[in-house]
């Protein structure tokens, strides 16, 4: 996720946004510190070509002992194209998970489930299934963190009643819409706030050890193969030269 660090071999990388390149592509941005504590940035590039498909350039951070190459994936290419657009002001969350609202004001961390809810909280009659999602709503200007549980309930004839619950002091509210049982992913509707649009990335790294050898090995190479080839003109010249006599 864009301004998320994630580690990954040593190395701690940040996705920081996007810049537009001179052929106008699309360059992303990423932040690398190494397990030397060096700090590089690279900005490997994808595009869609004219015929619709995606082009990827990596970037490649050159040191002594190794170089490094760094492609990306963005969201944009996993995304199907017959897939519907997100209901506005709805997040799905799976368990142990966090969103931003936009803007960044709010975190909200999806904790787990309680199980343990009176029926009467519903208020409404027959409620054979209550359940309520745990959430951890940070206010990330103060730090401060609510805890809120709004509930999701299937009444006897089988319609579903949400209780929301919200932090009224930041004017937040929750509903819990919709859960789905295989992947225990959560569905929540907010007022007050609206989720921030997904931006994040898959990045590809590769470390090439001793890659400087190697076009040192080349250089030397093609320095001994110019100097052979130069030595042998020269020598193919003096044996065509006249003789002259004394």
């Amino acid at each position: 996720n864009r301004g998320e660090p994630r580690t990954a071999n040593g190395y701690t990388i940040t996705y920081a946004g996007t810049e537009p390149t001179a052929e106008g592509r699309t360059a992303y941005v990423l932040h690398f510190r190494d397990a030397a504590s060096r700090e590089f940035t690279l900005k490997p590039v994808v595009y869609r070509s004219e015929k619709e498909q995606w082009i990827q350039h990596p970037d490649i951070q050159y040191f002594l002992e190794q170089d490094l190459y760094a492609a990306v994936s963005p969201k944009a290419m996993f995304d199907s194209p017959q897939a519907a657009p997100a209901e506005p002001g709805r997040l799905t969350l799976a368990r142990g998970d966090s969103a931003l609202t936009e803007g960044g004001a709010y975190t909200i961390r999806f904790a787990g489930f309680d199980t343990a809810v009176d029926p009467a909280v519903v208020g409404a009659p027959n409620v054979e299934i209550a359940v309520a999602a745990v959430l951890e709503v940070r206010e990330n200007a103060t730090g401060r963190t609510e805890t809120v549980r709004p509930i999701y309930a299937i009444l006897s004839d089988r319609n579903v009643r949400p209780v929301p619950a919200g932090v009224e002091a930041w004017g937040l509210s929750f509903a819990f819409v919709g859960m789905n049982v295989n992947t225990g992913e959560i569905s929540l509707a907010l007022e007050g706030a609206a989720p921030a649009v997904e931006d994040w990335i898959v990045v590809q790294a590769y470390e090439k050890p001793l890659i400087n050898l190697l076009w040192g090995g080349l250089f030397l190479l093609t320095l001994g193969f110019g100097f052979s080839f130069y030595r042998r003109i020269s020598e193919a010249r003096r044996r065509a030269a006249p003789l002259v006599a004394a």
